[in-house]
């Protein structure tokens, strides 16, 4: 299989904070528009790259917040 290259946006420091973070459970906070579902969805994108059997679920209300 070929290389991947991930090209992301520039975090915020709350979310460079999640994305170091290497306990099992991160709790990730704060008000509308903080950019806590982009970050979630780009770590769950960088684990993936790393584990190959890893199995993530993401939930939202509606379509449109994922």
């Amino acid at each position: 299989m070929g290389e991947i290259e991930l090209i992301i946006d520039k975090p915020y420091p709350k979310q460079i904070e999640f994305f170091e973070s290497r306990v099992r459970y991160t709790a990730y906070g704060g008000a509308r528009g903080g950019g806590k579902s982009w970050a979630l969805r780009t770590k769950f994108i960088l684990l993936a790259m790393i584990y190959s059997n890893l199995k993530l679920l993401l939930l939202r209300k509606i379509l449109p917040e994922l």
